[in-house]
């Protein structure tokens, strides 16, 4: 006896067929997945203002990408030749880069007279948190690489956040100095006695103010930088400034695992050969990231 329940082998293939087809249209009709663009401007909240960088993914690329954070020095910008010989070199062999402007320079706000090695560190510890919160980054492989000034940063920033947050760090001509001297009253070469200067002070054409010194002289470059137990390099320059080639000589003496190197005939901004430094930075990153 037929079961008045049953429904029809007809109607539940045709209610099939109307499911698979509304389906199919929801599908075709969804947007596509954005995915994040490979090379981007981007602007976050810094320690005193807003920053703007660029961020650069390599087009061929894992799901999860290794980051190398690059640093700019003291009156520099995130596009200067030698900070794009070594962000290019690392783009072209898998990996992304992150390079903004400090605050007080650049395209960034906030005024020069205002910026400190201080302020810098925590605009690299918004930028680092801005990296570490992008969906196609590895963030167990975010290394950080600063030059001059940058490198100082860089440096402390390290050591401060360690090897389990930076997987590594590259320190080009690292100005060490900038601290070394203002304990000692000088600011390259210049008198910069802290207790008797103004609240502003004229140097290389721009306003720094008294609390750049202060703090210069407060951080202790090589302490802060020295807890760091990562994998470090230091690439230096040996026609670079006096002060500099001095103090970048000393960074080993407090890290446990640093390599030194030292480049005949290049001065500070590797002008001579910006590929050299580039190279270099490329195969520690890929032996150490």
């Amino acid at each position: 006896m037929r079961n008045p329940l049953a429904i029809p082998w007809k109607i539940v293939l045709l209610c099939f067929v109307v499911v698979c087809i509304i389906t199919g249209v929801e599908i075709y009709l969804r947007p596509a997945p954005t995915l994040p663009e490979l090379n981007y401007t981007e602007t976050i909240q810094g320690s005193v203002g807003e920053l703007v960088g660029d961020i650069q993914r390599p087009a061929v690329q894992a799901r999860k990408v290794p980051v190398v954070i690059i640093c700019h020095g003291l009156t520099g910008w995130r596009s200067e030749n030698h900070n794009m010989a070594v962000n290019d070199s690392l783009l072209a062999h898998g990996y992304a880069t992150v390079r903004f402007d400090f605050n007080g320079h650049g395209e960034s706000e906030g005024a020069f007279s205002g910026m400190t090695i201080a302020n810098e560190i925590e605009d690299l510890h918004r930028i680092y948190d801005y990296v570490a919160g992008l969906k196609w980054v590895d963030k167990s492989r975010i290394a950080v690489a600063g030059h001059s000034q940058g490198g100082f940063v860089a440096g402390v920033f390290a050591g401060d956040m360690g090897r389990r947050k930076v997987k590594c760090a590259v320190l080009l001509a690292p100005a060490a100095c900038i601290h070394v001297d203002a304990v000692n009253g000088i600011f390259f070469d210049a008198p910069a006695i802290i207790e008797d200067m103004p609240d502003s002070s004229f140097y290389w054409g721009r306003w720094f103010g008294k609390e750049y010194f202060r703090v210069a002289r407060d951080i202790d470059v090589y302490k802060r930088t020295g807890a760091y137990k990562g994998h470090v390099l230091i690439v230096q320059g040996d026609n670079d400034m006096p002060n500099l080639f001095r103090d970048s000589k000393k960074y080993p003496e407090y890290l446990k695992n640093c390599q030194y190197v030292e480049l005949p005939g290049l001065t500070h901004c590797y002008v001579e050969n910006y590929a050299l430094p580039a190279e270099i930075t490329l195969k520690f990153i890929q032996e150490n990231l």
